[in-house]
């Protein structure tokens, strides 16, 4: 057998170790692409698997969404026939009964915050009524007042009166101006 030199051993080493890094690289490479193509056979498999499911689905899905529906308005019809008398009676109870309590308690309420009248006081006739209360003192008292003067002779001589054509000219016309008969 040969043996090999310190130098030889060295290259050898190398080489083995380049080997080596290649395969590995190539296997990941080849590792990588599997994964690929494995992704991409799952996500053909999906697809194609989700589409046929769903029209599986949504075929046997149709019948019980138009039941549901069917059914729904039924339910919706059968509360509305129980729900119809009970209002009308509870409408009838309210008009009966609580109707008149409620319309009595209101007005009783409204008479308790109704302010009181204010009282507006008509004073004219008081007025009316001292104006003659005076007036009648004024003529008592212009009654009592000549009666006493006649007795006691005041009134014997009475002034004379003149008329405006018995002054020749009066003071307020000016001098040259004759008086005017009026």
């Amino acid at each position: 057998m040969s043996v090999m030199t310190r130098s030889q051993m060295s290259g050898a080493k190398a080489r083995s170790a380049e080997i080596r890094h290649q395969a590995k690289a190539r296997g990941a490479q080849m590792r990588g692409q599997a994964k690929a193509r494995g992704a991409q056979m799952r996500e053909q498999a999906a697809k194609s698997s989700a589409g046929s499911t769903a029209r599986r689905t949504a075929a046997r899905m149709t019948p019980v969404l138009i039941g549901s529906g069917i059914a729904t308005r039924r339910g919706v019809r059968n509360a509305r026939t129980w729900m119809a008398p009970r209002l009308e009676r509870a409408g009838h109870q309210v008009e009966k009964d609580l109707g008149p309590r409620v319309a009595a308690m209101l007005i009783t309420a409204s008479h308790r915050i109704e302010p009181t009248p204010v009282r507006h006081r008509v004073r004219w006739p008081m007025f009316t009524a001292g104006a003659a209360v005076v007036a009648g003192g004024g003529a008592a008292a212009a009654y009592l007042m000549t009666r006493r003067a006649d007795s006691d002779g005041l009134h014997a001589a009475e002034p004379t009166i003149t008329t405006p054509s018995a002054v020749p000219n009066p003071p307020s016309a000016p001098a040259g101006t004759t008086p005017s008969a009026g």
